[in-house]
């Protein structure tokens, strides 16, 4: 792979992510990182709260609305 290719590749990479469910996203990275020093039981709960506050969000409505609607990309605004 070339030089050009890398940075488009990079560069779709990048816009995806920027469009996708935000929140969810740093949400996954924060349970990520701590899970290193959490036991098994403590990781689990602290997701479920995770799940539970995600709920509670614009982006999780909109996931779910463009599931059941069998839309093809939901539209991610980061609330």
């Amino acid at each position: 792979m070339g030089k050009d290719e890398l940075e488009d590749a990079a560069n779709k990479l990048m816009s995806r992510l920027a469009s996708g469910p935000t929140l969810s996203f740093g949400e996954t990275n924060r349970l990520m990182r701590a899970s290193f020093d959490r036991e098994l039981n403590e990781q689990l709960s602290e997701e479920l709260r995770a799940f539970q506050r995600s709920t509670r969000t614009g982006d999780f409505v909109q996931g779910v609305s463009a599931f059941m609607e069998k839309r093809k990309s939901p539209t991610f605004r980061g609330s």
